[in-house]
């Protein structure tokens, strides 16, 4: 086991444990505060809500980086990577299944659902408070165009990586800019035929592990000049400037604040993070990249994957209690803030616990 963690990059296993504390923070009440706020308040969740949007983009990032380097066909990807995620989605489901289950006898409330409304939650991914698994039923999507990716990876060079930002600039943040401008004017907005499709420049799960591998395998992080931070600085603050204006504008003009905005930049913070984590360990502090740091990163790197799935079984344990006390001496904010340390410190302890069975340590 610690032969197989030192071969884990500890760039990666950081960018993990980040991006599944800002899953977290996502699907508690602070991330959606700027709803229902004013001020201060609301500028500051507003912002935070913009920037947290970069945690799936990282893991289908960190997704690319490990797995479009290899040649699989599709039996392989069958075998040892959809039949695993699967398993870890109907397992998951179904324990938090039962804790609502529990949970309703507990209380003395009513628990309608069977194991028919069971398999219907997992078949269609609406299983209730089960919102968060979504990202699973992308990634086997992801997953089952894997060898397609695979090779076309290989391939790749810098003019298509620009064509697939281009592309991907135009469709998710320069045509929704122009609704929002449009609005202002008073004039309807601009709809693209839903017939045109460019899936692996638009579908994040397929966009993004395209962009993770051509960062991993491409660029020389050694080569990244002040120019180039310069760049990325300058373009990650104005993508996250123009996601919170547009969402702020929306809001104020409709009255009612949304998510539809949010993500207009997500992928120019998050290419930042990748290259800006990366360059720290592997250029500016080069001994957190082996050692004890690297090997306490890998343990936690590979606890992840057990946190995401366990926090919301746990959060219908404890959350609501939590939250009923919490709440009359802390605001909601801090709450939740200290909510994300609770789920990851018990999700990670009940994960190394599990990953000790030999067949859930497959799965998890």
């Amino acid at each position: 086991m610690r032969n197989r963690e030192k071969k884990r990059k500890a760039y990666l296993e950081v960018m993990r444990v980040l991006a599944v504390i800002l899953v977290v923070y996502n699907h508690l009440p602070a991330y959606t505060l700027y709803m229902y706020s004013s001020g201060a308040k609301q500028i500051v969740t507003m912002l935070l809500a913009v920037i947290t949007r970069i945690n799936v983009p990282i893991f289908l990032m960190i997704s690319g980086a490990l797995l479009l380097d290899r040649e699989e066909d599709f039996v392989q990807v069958c075998r040892r990577r959809i039949t695993r995620i699967v398993v870890a989605l109907v397992l998951a489901q179904s324990v938090l299944f039962l804790c609502r289950m529990a949970m309703a006898f507990f209380t003395h409330n009513s628990f309608d659902e069977g194991f028919l409304d069971l398999i219907r939650g997992i078949l269609s991914g609406e299983l209730e408070e089960a919102g968060s698994y979504w990202y699973l039923y992308a990634y086997m999507g992801m997953l089952a165009m894997l060898p397609f990716l695979q090779r076309i990876s290989n391939k790749m060079q810098k003019q298509d990586m620009c064509m697939l930002l281009l592309i991907h600039c135009f469709f998710c943040s320069f045509i929704p800019i122009v609704n929002v401008l449009l609005g202002v004017c008073g004039k309807g907005p601009l709809m693209i035929s839903t017939d045109l499709s460019i899936p692996y420049a638009v579908e994040k799960a397929m966009f993004y592990p395209l962009i993770g591998y051509y960062i991993e395998h491409k660029v020389d992080i050694k080569k990244c000049n002040g120019k180039v931070w310069l760049k990325m600085t300058v373009g990650a603050f104005v993508g996250v400037l123009l996601s919170f204006l547009c969402t702020y504008y929306q809001g104020r003009t409709t009255g009612e604040y949304t998510q539809s905005y949010i993500a207009l930049f997500d992928y120019v913070l998050a290419i930042m993070v990748f290259v800006l984590v990366k360059h720290l360990i592997l250029v500016r502090c080069t001994k957190l990249s082996e050692g004890k740091f690297a090997d306490v990163a890998a343990a936690i790197g590979r606890l992840t994957f057990g946190i995401y799935l366990l926090d919301p079984c746990i959060k219908a344990f404890l959350y609501r209690g939590f939250e009923t006390s919490a709440e009359t001496v802390l605001p909601t904010f801090i709450v939740s803030i200290i909510w994300c340390g609770i789920s990851f410190l018990l999700g990670g302890i009940i994960t190394f616990v599990l990953r000790k069975l030999p067949l859930l340590d497959r799965v998890l």
